[in-house]
């Protein structure tokens, strides 16, 4: 398969999420085999039904408040489901893609947006992360999804005032 096959392959699996805000699925590739998939979801069908119909995150801006989400994120998973295949994740590549409102979306820049999954990412060493963007399958190294996950949950670029 190619980058764009496991772009796909997120895609269809976001079509499973029954989240109503946004739908996404992710895939982790190590040695060009799919070790581990996954979408987002409520984590039982009574969670589901008290906390997701209506969201509870209808008014709160995507990226911040995460505690808030009844749902597993696509990433965590794909991850989970690696290890119970049996499979470690460590030097993999993950893909993630979603939809709204039936639509892909497509990234202006690469970018990653979740600080809980950049740091569970991180933790079982997903080397890099790949995103689709408007020039098509683009990548991020762990160094940067992790910074593109705070900046974005901060709203600025405070990480390059480090430097």
């Amino acid at each position: 398969m190619d980058e764009m096959e496991y772009i796909e392959r997120c895609l269809d699996l976001a079509d499973k999420s029954s989240c109503s805000k946004k739908k996404y699925g992710s895939v982790i590739v190590k040695d060009d085999e799919i070790i581990g998939e996954g979408y987002n979801h409520p984590v039982t069908k009574e969670i589901e039904d008290l906390l997701c119909h209506p969201c509870i995150r209808e008014n709160i801006n995507s990226g911040t408040r995460l505690e808030m989400c009844a749902a597993i994120h696509a990433e965590q998973a794909a991850i989970i489901n690696a290890y119970k295949n049996g499979k470690d994740p460590e030097g993999a590549t993950l893909y993630v893609a979603g939809k709204r409102n039936g639509e892909t979306m497509v990234l202006n820049e690469k970018g990653f947006y979740c600080s809980f999954c950049s740091r569970i990412m991180a933790e079982v060493v997903i080397e890099k992360v790949g995103v689709l963007t408007k020039n098509g399958v683009e990548y991020l190294t762990k160094d940067e999804y992790l910074r593109s996950s705070f900046e974005f949950a901060l709203g600025k670029k405070w990480l390059n005032e480090l430097e």
